[in-house]
């Protein structure tokens, strides 16, 4: 990463992002990316409905996951915070969209919904078959076998782009210049993307498939 000696002023005007950025998900999604867009999501599988009712069957039991996930699972429910998955979160950090992608097989939300399932149907096959009936295109999914993928975007048009909780984009990059020029003169490529890592990005709109770059991840 090579950043430029920016003011705040330099940034604000900028119509392109000079640093590359980054996000991890799974081969799953990988044909709807190219068919419909990079950014597009699928109401049916990243199906809402389905977790709550998944989590409403587990939430009372005394299951180890259950007990982890108490908070991040309603979360994820109500949508808030970084939870919201409204639009496409994006990093200046390779490694953590690399640990991301490796981490979550069917993507953050997916695994979720996945992990839901299994721990359900180990206890009450039938009411967990109830909410993701074999027909439901999520049964199709978890029968994959899927790879962790990285996602690459070069040139970034700054008016696509917003920061969490609708921060004004200019702020963050103001952020992240200032990150980067505080640590230059000591920190190499490795520190540098530690450094930049929760510095995440907002992607608002749908983007060609043709704009990214895939790069299947080593297990």
């Amino acid at each position: 990463m090579r950043l430029s000696n920016f003011t705040t002023a330099d940034i604000r005007s900028a119509k392109e992002l000079e640093f590359n950025l980054y996000h991890g998900t799974s081969s799953v999604f990988l044909d709807s990316i190219m068919r419909e867009g990079f950014g597009y999501r699928d109401n049916d599988i990243f199906n809402e409905e389905i977790l709550k009712r998944l989590w409403e069957n587990l939430n009372d039991t005394n299951l180890e996951y259950v007990r982890a996930h108490s908070y991040i699972i309603p979360e994820m429910i109500e949508q808030r915070g970084r939870l919201k998955y409204k639009g496409v979160y994006l990093t200046p950090s390779k490694a953590q969209a690399i640990r991301y992608a490796k981490n979550n097989p069917y993507g953050e939300y997916l695994s979720t919904i996945y992990k839901c399932y299994e721990r359900l149907s180990s206890m009450d096959e039938k009411k967990a078959n109830l909410i993701i009936p074999t027909e439901h295109p999520l049964k199709k999914i978890f029968n994959t076998r899927p790879k962790p993928i990285l996602i690459t975007l070069e040139n970034a048009n700054i008016s696509k782009l917003e920061g969490e909780d609708n921060l004004n984009i200019t702020t963050l990059l103001t952020d992240i210049y200032k990150t980067y020029w505080d640590n230059v003169d000591w920190a190499d490529d490795e520190v540098m993307d530690v450094l930049m890592e929760q510095k995440d990005i907002v992607l608002k709109e749908v983007l060609e498939s043709d704009l990214i770059q895939v790069e299947y991840l080593m297990v």
